[in-house]
Protein backbone atom coordinates (compact mmCIF):
# COMPACT_ATOMS: atom_id res chain seq x y z
CA UNK A 1 0.00 0.00 0.00
CA UNK A 2 2.76 2.67 0.78
CA UNK A 3 4.62 1.50 -2.21
CA UNK A 4 1.25 2.49 -4.45
CA UNK A 5 0.79 5.66 -2.80
CA UNK A 6 4.18 6.86 -3.08
CA UNK A 7 3.70 5.97 -6.68
CA UNK A 8 0.51 8.35 -6.60
CA UNK A 9 2.62 11.14 -4.87
CA UNK A 10 5.32 10.52 -7.23
CA UNK A 11 2.95 11.47 -10.27
CA UNK A 12 1.51 14.31 -8.87
CA UNK A 13 4.69 15.89 -7.78
CA UNK A 14 5.70 15.33 -11.12
CA UNK A 15 2.42 16.69 -12.69
CA UNK A 16 3.17 19.55 -10.34
CA UNK A 17 6.75 20.38 -11.49
CA UNK A 18 5.69 20.43 -15.39
CA UNK A 19 2.98 22.65 -14.97
CA UNK A 20 4.84 24.96 -12.47
CA UNK A 21 7.40 25.54 -15.01
CA UNK A 22 4.68 26.80 -17.55
CA UNK A 23 2.71 28.92 -14.87
CA UNK A 24 5.89 30.74 -14.03
CA UNK A 25 5.51 31.33 -18.03
CA UNK A 26 1.88 32.63 -17.80
CA UNK A 27 2.62 35.43 -15.24
CA UNK A 28 5.47 36.68 -17.27
CA UNK A 29 3.66 36.80 -20.49
CA UNK A 30 -0.12 38.20 -19.24
CA UNK A 31 1.39 41.55 -18.86
CA UNK A 32 1.99 41.78 -22.42
CA UNK A 33 -1.80 41.03 -23.63
CA UNK A 34 -2.82 42.96 -20.59
CA UNK A 35 -0.80 45.63 -20.50
CA UNK A 36 -2.60 49.17 -19.87
CA UNK A 37 -0.75 50.66 -23.20
CA UNK A 38 -0.98 48.37 -25.60
CA UNK A 39 -4.70 47.84 -24.61
CA UNK A 40 -5.75 51.06 -24.80
CA UNK A 41 -3.31 51.65 -27.83
CA UNK A 42 -5.38 48.71 -29.67
CA UNK A 43 -8.91 50.16 -28.84
CA UNK A 44 -8.56 54.07 -30.73
CA UNK A 45 -7.25 54.67 -33.72
CA UNK A 46 -4.50 56.62 -34.87
CA UNK A 47 -6.66 59.09 -37.15
CA UNK A 48 -7.27 61.02 -33.76
CA UNK A 49 -5.99 59.93 -30.92
CA UNK A 50 -1.93 59.71 -32.78
CA UNK A 51 0.22 57.35 -35.17
CA UNK A 52 1.01 54.80 -32.70
CA UNK A 53 -2.91 53.94 -31.57
CA UNK A 54 -3.52 50.62 -33.54
CA UNK A 55 -7.30 50.60 -33.04
CA UNK A 56 -10.57 51.24 -34.50
CA UNK A 57 -12.18 53.87 -32.52
CA UNK A 58 -11.85 57.34 -34.33
CA UNK A 59 -10.68 56.02 -37.46
CA UNK A 60 -7.46 54.85 -38.68
CA UNK A 61 -5.25 54.80 -41.71
CA UNK A 62 -2.25 52.50 -42.28
CA UNK A 63 0.15 52.20 -45.64
CA UNK A 64 -0.64 48.54 -45.26
CA UNK A 65 -4.34 48.25 -44.10
CA UNK A 66 -5.46 51.46 -46.24
CA UNK A 67 -8.42 53.58 -44.47
CA UNK A 68 -11.23 52.79 -41.83
CA UNK A 69 -13.82 55.20 -40.97
CA UNK A 70 -15.40 54.35 -37.30
CA UNK A 71 -17.34 56.43 -35.76
CA UNK A 72 -15.79 58.02 -32.54
CA UNK A 73 -16.97 58.11 -28.98
CA UNK A 74 -18.67 60.76 -27.28
CA UNK A 75 -16.74 60.35 -24.24
CA UNK A 76 -13.20 59.15 -24.47
CA UNK A 77 -12.23 59.05 -20.88
CA UNK A 78 -15.57 56.95 -19.96
CA UNK A 79 -14.06 54.48 -22.68
CA UNK A 80 -10.86 54.31 -21.84
CA UNK A 81 -11.30 53.79 -18.20
CA UNK A 82 -13.75 50.77 -18.99
CA UNK A 83 -11.28 49.59 -21.02
CA UNK A 84 -8.51 50.03 -18.41
CA UNK A 85 -10.83 48.68 -15.47
CA UNK A 86 -10.83 45.81 -17.86
CA UNK A 87 -7.58 44.72 -18.59
CA UNK A 88 -7.02 45.19 -14.70
CA UNK A 89 -9.95 42.47 -14.32
CA UNK A 90 -8.92 40.41 -17.44
CA UNK A 91 -5.21 40.14 -15.71
CA UNK A 92 -6.66 39.51 -11.80
CA UNK A 93 -8.66 36.40 -13.22
CA UNK A 94 -5.64 34.98 -15.85
CA UNK A 95 -3.20 35.02 -12.17
CA UNK A 96 -6.22 33.94 -10.30
CA UNK A 97 -6.54 30.80 -12.67
CA UNK A 98 -2.98 30.16 -12.57
CA UNK A 99 -2.69 30.26 -8.97
CA UNK A 100 -5.50 27.86 -8.98
CA UNK A 101 -3.77 25.21 -11.36
CA UNK A 102 -0.43 25.50 -8.82
CA UNK A 103 -2.71 24.44 -6.16
CA UNK A 104 -4.29 21.86 -7.92
CA UNK A 105 -3.71 17.85 -5.95
CA UNK A 106 -5.13 15.90 -8.53
CA UNK A 107 -4.86 15.30 -11.98
CA UNK A 108 -7.96 16.30 -13.39
CA UNK A 109 -7.88 19.81 -11.13
CA UNK A 110 -4.71 19.97 -13.17
CA UNK A 111 -5.95 19.29 -16.79
CA UNK A 112 -9.11 21.75 -15.99
CA UNK A 113 -6.79 24.20 -15.07
CA UNK A 114 -4.99 24.51 -17.59
CA UNK A 115 -7.39 24.44 -20.23
CA UNK A 116 -8.76 27.29 -17.43
CA UNK A 117 -5.82 29.59 -18.00
CA UNK A 118 -5.90 28.85 -21.82
CA UNK A 119 -8.95 30.37 -21.83
CA UNK A 120 -9.08 33.13 -19.93
CA UNK A 121 -5.65 34.17 -22.17
CA UNK A 122 -7.83 33.67 -25.57
CA UNK A 123 -11.13 35.53 -23.74
CA UNK A 124 -8.71 38.50 -22.00
CA UNK A 125 -9.00 42.25 -23.42
CA UNK A 126 -6.45 43.27 -25.63
CA UNK A 127 -5.42 42.88 -29.65
CA UNK A 128 -5.95 39.23 -31.09
CA UNK A 129 -2.38 39.74 -32.25
CA UNK A 130 -0.94 39.89 -28.40
CA UNK A 131 -3.11 37.14 -28.07
CA UNK A 132 -1.89 35.40 -30.87
CA UNK A 133 1.70 36.00 -30.04
CA UNK A 134 1.22 34.65 -26.36
CA UNK A 135 -0.78 31.75 -26.76
CA UNK A 136 2.61 30.66 -29.49
CA UNK A 137 4.94 31.56 -26.71
CA UNK A 138 3.16 29.59 -24.21
CA UNK A 139 2.34 26.47 -26.81
CA UNK A 140 6.63 26.16 -26.75
CA UNK A 141 7.15 26.79 -22.88
CA UNK A 142 7.06 23.36 -21.76
CA UNK A 143 9.62 21.93 -19.02
CA UNK A 144 12.13 20.02 -20.32
CA UNK A 145 13.30 19.14 -16.77
CA UNK A 146 15.01 15.63 -16.41
CA UNK A 147 12.95 13.02 -15.36
CA UNK A 148 14.31 9.76 -13.51
CA UNK A 149 11.74 7.14 -14.22
CA UNK A 150 9.86 5.90 -17.32
CA UNK A 151 6.92 6.50 -15.71
CA UNK A 152 7.86 10.37 -14.75
CA UNK A 153 8.86 10.69 -17.91
CA UNK A 154 5.41 9.51 -19.58
CA UNK A 155 3.82 11.94 -17.15
CA UNK A 156 5.36 15.02 -17.80
CA UNK A 157 5.36 13.93 -21.13
CA UNK A 158 1.22 14.33 -21.04
CA UNK A 159 1.24 17.23 -19.62
CA UNK A 160 3.57 18.61 -22.22
CA UNK A 161 1.10 17.12 -24.91
CA UNK A 162 -1.70 18.65 -23.23
CA UNK A 163 -0.05 22.38 -22.64
CA UNK A 164 0.49 21.96 -26.45
CA UNK A 165 -2.33 21.54 -27.87
CA UNK A 166 -4.26 23.64 -25.53
CA UNK A 167 -2.46 26.72 -26.75
CA UNK A 168 -2.32 25.68 -30.43
CA UNK A 169 -6.32 25.01 -30.45
CA UNK A 170 -6.63 28.71 -28.80
CA UNK A 171 -3.61 30.29 -31.22
CA UNK A 172 -5.77 29.05 -34.09
CA UNK A 173 -9.28 30.48 -32.52
CA UNK A 174 -7.65 33.70 -32.15
CA UNK A 175 -6.00 33.83 -35.58
CA UNK A 176 -9.29 32.47 -37.16
CA UNK A 177 -10.90 35.79 -35.31
CA UNK A 178 -7.86 37.97 -36.94
CA UNK A 179 -8.70 40.84 -40.05
CA UNK A 180 -5.15 40.87 -41.86
CA UNK A 181 -4.62 43.68 -43.75
CA UNK A 182 -2.81 42.62 -46.80
CA UNK A 183 -2.13 38.87 -48.36
CA UNK A 184 1.11 38.94 -46.79
CA UNK A 185 0.08 39.73 -43.67
CA UNK A 186 -2.16 36.60 -44.25
CA UNK A 187 0.34 34.36 -45.37
CA UNK A 188 2.51 35.01 -42.36
CA UNK A 189 0.02 34.31 -39.84
CA UNK A 190 -1.36 30.92 -41.79
CA UNK A 191 2.61 30.06 -41.82
CA UNK A 192 2.97 30.61 -37.92
CA UNK A 193 0.07 28.84 -37.13
CA UNK A 194 0.39 26.00 -38.96
CA UNK A 195 4.16 25.53 -38.12
CA UNK A 196 2.50 25.27 -34.19
CA UNK A 197 -0.51 22.98 -35.80
CA UNK A 198 1.93 20.63 -37.08
CA UNK A 199 3.79 20.79 -34.03
CA UNK A 200 1.18 19.86 -32.27
CA UNK A 201 0.10 17.03 -34.80
CA UNK A 202 3.34 15.62 -34.64
CA UNK A 203 2.98 14.99 -30.53
CA UNK A 204 -0.41 13.39 -31.10
CA UNK A 205 1.26 11.03 -33.64
CA UNK A 206 3.59 9.66 -31.64
CA UNK A 207 1.40 8.64 -28.80
CA UNK A 208 -0.79 7.15 -31.10
CA UNK A 209 -3.76 9.64 -30.35
CA UNK A 210 -6.19 8.90 -33.40
CA UNK A 211 -8.73 10.97 -31.51
CA UNK A 212 -6.59 13.87 -30.90
CA UNK A 213 -5.18 13.86 -34.23
CA UNK A 214 -7.74 13.66 -36.27
CA UNK A 215 -9.68 16.47 -34.35
CA UNK A 216 -6.04 18.59 -34.60
CA UNK A 217 -6.34 17.90 -38.59
CA UNK A 218 -9.64 18.89 -39.06
CA UNK A 219 -8.68 21.97 -37.53
CA UNK A 220 -5.49 22.87 -39.15
CA UNK A 221 -7.76 22.05 -42.61
CA UNK A 222 -10.81 24.56 -41.64
CA UNK A 223 -8.29 27.08 -40.23
CA UNK A 224 -5.99 27.18 -43.54
CA UNK A 225 -9.63 26.94 -45.76
CA UNK A 226 -10.60 30.08 -43.70
CA UNK A 227 -7.47 32.07 -44.23
CA UNK A 228 -7.19 31.28 -48.01
CA UNK A 229 -11.09 32.56 -48.02
CA UNK A 230 -10.15 35.65 -46.17
CA UNK A 231 -6.80 36.47 -48.07
CA UNK A 232 -8.46 36.17 -51.61
CA UNK A 233 -9.98 39.63 -51.04
CA UNK A 234 -6.81 41.30 -49.79
CA UNK A 235 -4.56 43.35 -51.84
CA UNK A 236 -0.91 42.62 -52.22
CA UNK A 237 1.58 44.59 -50.72
CA UNK A 238 4.32 46.31 -52.81
CA UNK A 239 7.96 47.24 -51.82
CA UNK A 240 8.86 51.48 -52.80
CA UNK A 241 11.84 52.76 -53.31
CA UNK A 242 12.96 56.55 -54.28
CA UNK A 243 15.65 58.14 -55.66
CA UNK A 244 15.82 60.80 -52.70
CA UNK A 245 12.88 61.21 -49.95
CA UNK A 246 9.32 62.49 -51.32
CA UNK A 247 6.32 64.33 -49.64
CA UNK A 248 3.31 62.36 -48.71
CA UNK A 249 1.45 64.55 -51.02
CA UNK A 250 3.62 63.62 -54.08
CA UNK A 251 4.22 59.88 -53.25
CA UNK A 252 0.29 58.79 -52.43
CA UNK A 253 -0.67 60.80 -56.20
CA UNK A 254 1.75 58.97 -58.02
CA UNK A 255 0.97 55.06 -56.15
CA UNK A 256 -2.64 56.24 -56.15
CA UNK A 257 -3.56 59.01 -58.27
CA UNK A 258 -5.45 60.38 -54.67
CA UNK A 259 -3.67 62.97 -52.60
CA UNK A 260 -6.04 62.21 -49.88
CA UNK A 261 -4.44 58.86 -48.93
CA UNK A 262 -1.41 61.14 -47.79
CA UNK A 263 -2.28 59.89 -44.41
CA UNK A 264 -2.19 56.19 -44.63
CA UNK A 265 1.85 56.73 -45.89
CA UNK A 266 2.70 59.24 -43.17
CA UNK A 267 1.15 56.42 -40.67
CA UNK A 268 2.70 53.57 -41.77
CA UNK A 269 6.34 54.82 -41.93
CA UNK A 270 5.79 56.62 -38.39
CA UNK A 271 7.85 59.95 -40.22
CA UNK A 272 8.67 63.36 -38.07
CA UNK A 273 7.51 65.17 -41.16
CA UNK A 274 5.13 64.11 -43.99
CA UNK A 275 7.41 66.27 -46.72
CA UNK A 276 10.31 63.58 -46.15
CA UNK A 277 9.68 60.15 -46.76
CA UNK A 278 11.71 57.63 -46.69
CA UNK A 279 13.15 55.95 -49.63
CA UNK A 280 11.87 52.36 -49.28
CA UNK A 281 8.56 51.22 -47.57
CA UNK A 282 5.80 48.57 -48.40
CA UNK A 283 2.49 50.15 -49.09
CA UNK A 284 -0.73 48.46 -50.15
CA UNK A 285 -0.59 48.11 -54.70
CA UNK A 286 -4.17 49.34 -54.93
Amino acid sequence: VKSEIRGVTQAINTIRGTVTFWTNMVDSTISQVTNLSNVLNSTFGNTRYGRYSKGSVGGSSSAVAGKSSVADVDDERALADKVTAQSVMDRKNVTDRSSQLSSSNTPDEFVQGVADVVNAILNSAGSVNDRITALEKLANSISTEYQQSDSSKAISATMNTLIVVLCTGAMTSAAADSRPASTDEAEELTQRVSVQLDTALVLAGDRADDDMYNALLAVRSAFLSTMSERASGLSELLQVTTAQPLPALTLANRLYQDATRADELVQEARVAHPAFMPTTMKVLRQ
